[in-house]
């Protein structure tokens, strides 16, 4: 008799404890998938004509204007066209 259970009830609790396992580690991985979001973004300061580089959650898939708060300012925050870091024209859009 108590081994015709376990021969039923074995396999059912293996498959569950996977089945809890996958949704324990899927949480994890979503994280890691947030975190690869940022892109590096840049914008104008015009004190020194440089491109200063920050991290943002945006694409270059047009929508609202991709901006962030910087002393207080809103910035817009633009592609970098070039190496000289001194030309980030290409805007970025919010996700």
């Amino acid at each position: 008799m108590k081994t015709n259970f376990l021969k039923k009830a074995l396999p059912i609790g293996v498959g569950m404890m996977a089945v809890a396992f996958a949704f324990a580690t899927e949480n994890k991985t979503s994280q890691n998938n947030e975190e690869e979001v940022l892109m590096t973004g840049y914008i104008y300061n015009a004190a020194t004509n440089h491109c200063d580089d920050v991290k943002v959650d945006c694409s270059t898939t047009i929508g609202l204007p991709c901006t962030v708060n910087e002393n207080g300012i809103e910035k817009d925050v633009f592609e970098l066209r070039d190496v000289s870091e001194t030309s980030c024209s290409i805007p970025l859009y919010r996700q």
